[in-house]
């Protein structure tokens, strides 16, 4: 150093030695571009008990500070909550931007660990350096302390559960209750209050109230619209999510039969038939003054005796029937009226009188006369 004074004169110091000494500066890091971090300050991550994970790369940009400071190593640090010997069987750690760890197998579901994540150097702290931080790069120029979160998670078991069988009702019967029908629904350790339960119809034109059924009664609903066979598909569905191959919901099919309303046949009292014998065509008789409903179909089941008419015509609408008898005597008949599998049966006395035609292809006995005697010869044809 030199010293100059008032009057110009110059003196000098002896010789001396200036030292600029470094101080360290606190490595920084930054969360991976995949790794979502949940209200700015909290990364969790779940993984199955006793399945080794890895997330490449969890972290980015792990830096020990400025360029002159890139020949010092950086270590991350998981501080906080203490590793638990029954819940890891390989304790969490990063490895330059990887983060691994191993739940024991008998972790339980849903137990968790939390860690404060820093980052330190080995540029030490002399002369007032800094060689750890916990303040993380969030990306969007945020940075905050980040929390790292290791849930055990378990791979989700969907409802069980049974049907009662096969429902038959009918269009007539209104809103249809079958109590039971949804049985032994199962949920695992999971609670049976979050199972919800939907119902597909191959057909919901049957229906004019598409079926339902409850998880807690078990009961199945519906309100017949028309006949027919309806495929019914019912589907549990619980809260546990599809996470790691995990499965939410099952299904049973069953089916729905509804018949028709069986139609309301009226064949009023058949009156008894009285036919005299005759050579020429027989009367048409109304054997019933009502016949419902129209197109109905009606029939002679049979007499005892047996059928002592050689031709039958019955005009259904109007029961008017004519009977061509081949045998004479007194009958009980049953007359039968038809729709589909509907029927209705009244029986009624039939008399023949006299000597009826024979079966067609025969001669009746009848009596001839002749204005003179017949010769040896006569043939009569």
């Amino acid at each position: 150093l030199r010293a100059t004074d008032s009057s110009g004169a110059v003196g000098s110091s002896p010789a001396f030695e200036l030292r600029v000494l470094p101080v360290n500066q606190p490595p920084t890091f930054a969360v991976g571009t995949t790794t979502a971090v949940a209200g700015g300050v909290q990364s969790t991550v779940r993984a199955l008990a006793g399945s080794p994970t890895t997330i490449p790369n969890w972290l980015s940009s792990v830096a020990a500070g400025p360029a002159v400071e890139s020949s010092q190593s950086v270590n991350i640090l998981l501080a906080g909550q203490a590793v638990s010997s029954t819940l890891f069987l390989v304790p969490p750690r990063v490895v330059g931007t990887a983060l691994s760890f191993t739940f024991a197998a008998n972790a339980p579901a849903n137990a968790s660990a939390v860690y404060t994540v820093s980052a330190r150097d080995d540029g030490g702290t002399d002369n007032g350096g800094i060689d750890e931080s916990n303040t993380a790069d969030l990306g969007n120029g945020a940075a905050a302390p980040l929390q790292l979160v290791l849930e055990v998670a378990t791979r989700n078991v969907a409802p069980t559960f049974t049907l009662g069988g096969p429902v038959s009702a009918s269009v007539s019967d209104g809103r249809v209750t079958v109590a039971g029908w949804l049985q032994q629904v199962a949920n695992g350790a999971r609670p049976l209050s979050e199972v919800t339960a939907t119902v597909a119809v191959n057909d919901t034109s049957l229906f004019s109230t598409q079926p339902s059924v409850s998880v807690a009664t078990g009961a199945l609903t519906f309100e017949p619209a028309a006949a027919g066979v309806a495929s019914v598909t019912v589907t549990l569905r619980n809260q546990g999510g599809t996470e790691f191959g995990g499965t939410d919901t099952s299904n049973r099919t069953a089916t729905i039969t509804i018949a028709a309303v069986p139609p309301v046949l009226v064949l009023d009292a058949v009156s008894p038939i009285a036919l005299a014998a005759r050579t020429g065509a027989y009367p048409a008789l109304r054997i019933a003054s009502r016949v419902e409903p129209a197109g109905a179909t009606l029939s002679l089941s049979g007499c005892v005796p047996s059928a002592p008419f050689e031709t039958i015509t019955i005009v259904n609408d109007t029961a008017a029937v004519t009977l061509r008898p081949n045998a004479s005597g007194v009958f009980e008949c049953t007359w039968r009226l038809t729709v589909g599998n509907a029927a209705v049966t009244r029986t009624s006395v039939v008399t023949v009188e006299g000597q009826p035609l024979p079966p067609t292809g025969r001669l009746a006995a009848t009596a001839l006369q002749f204005a003179q005697p017949l010769s040896n010869t006569t043939v009569v044809s």
